[in-house]
């Protein structure tokens, strides 16, 4: 088994392709990364993002008490399996932020799509993220 450090077998051209790939997953508005057809609540909004093997979640602007399953699976399979990590309840102040740990089935997936399921209309919300430690 070759022990090369992953950047030496990718290169200088992987290296800066991901890199781009990363700027414009962050700089793309959330309208554009949404992967689900369901529209969020009035001035509601959420951040995900990933770093060492943990997803955190910023929730904004949902009603006090709105109660969500948070989902992940690998984004690039087609037929991919959900993985739950568990619940969030936004809070009085209307803003939060959690933080979960990735399961070890698809830690070493490349993109994620990390859901939110509202447990009081079913409606799934969902963000397509770069997993940068892959």
């Amino acid at each position: 088994m070759d022990k090369t450090h992953w950047f030496n077998r990718i290169g200088m051209a992987g290296i800066v392709l991901i890199l781009v790939l990363s700027l414009l997953a962050i700089a793309l508005p959330q309208s554009a990364q949404a992967a689900s057809d369901d529209k969020l609540p009035n001035n509601a909004t959420y951040t995900v993002y990933i770093r060492n093997g943990r997803v955190f979640i910023t929730t904004a602007g949902f009603p006090e008490k709105t109660k969500f399953k948070v989902r992940v699976k690998d984004a690039s399979k087609s037929q991919p399996k959900f993985f739950n990590l568990g619940w969030v309840v936004t809070p009085k102040k209307n803003s939060l932020l959690t933080a979960f740990t990735l399961p070890k089935a698809i830690k070493s997936a490349l993109w994620l799509d990390i859901c939110l399921k509202s447990q009081q209309n079913d409606k799934l919300f969902c963000r397509k993220v770069f997993n940068p430690g892959t």
